[in-house]
């Protein structure tokens, strides 16, 4: 029992994946070639998709249930992450740097306020109501959704329960499927 690993909290595992990201904007504002910043955009948008996607599959479920205001907080996170696949679909047409750039820092903006909020306000909430049991449960689920969900945005799909859990696995599996055939690597 003494090697056991201590169990994950879902809220450590998100601030990972959030860390990620930040790292992730850095390396492609510090990339001197439009190549280098295109390689580490697929690898950015592959994560913001799977972290999207597991938080819509069992974060905002449990926001809706479990604290106080949580319909309009999921709501509202579920409203930004379908506004992020729409700009992450336009920064994924390429056009030339210059575009690029432009759409990067819309997503970039995007994201950093949406992370702001649930890192200060969101994740405190769920912590002071939520047993540890179930976010350790959470945590496995969300690590799991991420490893075999989506990633690339489909901003057409349903974003809610029980639709979404049903399709994310199907689009995840599609999605490797074409990262593979076009040599990208994925989160």
């Amino acid at each position: 029992m003494a090697n056991e690993a201590p169990e994950k909290n879902v809220i450590a595992v998100l601030v990972q994946d959030h860390d990620r990201i930040r790292s992730l904007f850095g390396e492609v504002q510090a990339a001197r070639y439009a190549d280098r910043r295109q390689e580490v955009a697929h690898e950015l948008s592959a994560l913001l998709v799977q972290h999207s996607t597991a938080e819509e599959m069992f974060l905002y479920p449990e926001v809706r249930e479990s604290i106080a205001d949580g319909p309009s907080r999921a709501d509202r996170g579920l409203q930004e992450h379908k506004d992020l696949e729409r700009r992450l679909k336009k920064w994924g047409r390429g056009g030339d740097d210059e575009e690029f750039m432009a759409a990067f820092h819309d997503v970039r903006a995007a994201v950093l306020q949406h992370v702001e909020e649930e890192e200060q306000e969101l994740f405190p909430a769920l912590e002071a109501q939520i047993p540890v049991e179930r976010l350790h449960e959470l945590a496995l689920r969300i690590e799991q959704s991420e490893r075999i969900g989506p990633t690339r945005p489909h901003p057409s799909a349903p974003h809610r329960p029980p639709v979404n859990k049903l399709l994310a696995p199907g689009m995840g599996i599609v999605d490797h499927l074409r990262d593979r055939l076009a040599g990208r690597r994925g989160h």
